[in-house]
């Protein structure tokens, strides 16, 4: 596991219009990421198991491209 100087922030949103986004990631305060379709495992490959569905090790939260 790589350790991240900034702190990441795992969060859910839903509007008044039920629009919603299963995990937001907030890197520090200035990057967000939305997560739409991925199970989070820990494992160590990426797999797809169906359509736009895929399970990726949860390492790769905190990794550093």
């Amino acid at each position: 596991m790589v350790w991240r100087p900034d702190p990441i922030e795992f969060l859910h949103y839903r509007d008044h219009d039920e629009f919603e986004v299963d995990v937001v990631l907030e890197f520090g305060g200035a990057a967000v990421a939305g997560i739409e379709g991925v199970v989070l495992y820990d494992g160590t490959a990426s797999v797809s198991f169906g359509d736009r569905l895929f399970a990726v090790p949860i390492r790769r939260v905190w990794e550093s491209q």
